[in-house]
């Protein structure tokens, strides 16, 4: 724990109470330089948030005021695990004035969304889409169709409709041969389709029945 970043943390001012809590969350588990990785599900239980995608977006809110900067982190599997997340608040001694009256040391806020950063943010959102969709093809080629397809639907919008199809050819129990690549999915924009994804109904007497 870093005493001083905590000390900035809860100094920190113009947050809501929910917001303030995982800023101090994140504070108390960093290192003296500031570097921390608890995952949504852990922080969402100290502050009592069962909605995990309500956590990361307050936490990419951090990151665009500057607050913080993420770095994906992912298993030797290639799997995702916790992000890491660097802390940006002010931290030093105060310096003392010519005249002996202390100066507070000035916020001096991170330029957010650099051009690493962004590639790192899309490397993760791209890689929560990839696992729902239900072909595993061309991984990177699908990546790039992934981020020009954002300019269509938002980053959430586009797992919801993943995760809408994967169930429709769970259901309709399609041979992978017959599930396009991702690459073709959204050069097409097939996710503006509506897709059933509840199983057939079979045509039987009791269905006539009622």
């Amino acid at each position: 724990m870093s005493i001083e970043y905590l000390n900035q943390a809860i100094k920190l001012q113009g947050l809501t109470p929910s917001k303030k809590l995982i800023l101090v969350i994140l504070a108390n588990y960093a290192d003296e330089r500031g570097s921390c990785y608890p995952s949504y599900q852990h922080i969402g239980q100290l502050a009592g948030i069962k909605d995990v995608k309500h956590i990361r977006n307050i936490i990419k809110e951090f990151e665009s005021l500057g607050y913080l900067k993420i770095q994906a982190r992912y298993k030797e599997d290639g799997g995702n695990t916790s992000n890491r997340y660097h802390l940006t608040l002010p931290i030093g001694v105060q310096t003392p004035d010519p005249l002996g009256v202390e100066t507070p040391t000035p916020h001096v806020s991170t330029p957010p969304n650099t051009k690493e950063d962004t590639k790192e943010d899309t490397k993760e959102l791209f890689e929560e889409f990839w696992k729902y969709y239900p072909r595993k093809t061309n991984k990177y080629a699908a990546s790039q169709k992934y981020k020009v397809s954002l300019k269509d639907l938002s980053h959430e919008n586009l797992v919801e409709k993943c995760k809408a199809y994967g169930q429709f050819v769970k259901n309709e129990k399609m041979d992978t041969q017959f599930v396009p690549h991702c690459t073709t999915w959204l050069n097409q924009k097939r996710y503006l389709d509506e897709t059933v994804t509840e199983p057939k109904m079979k045509n039987s007497l009791n269905n006539l029945a009622g």
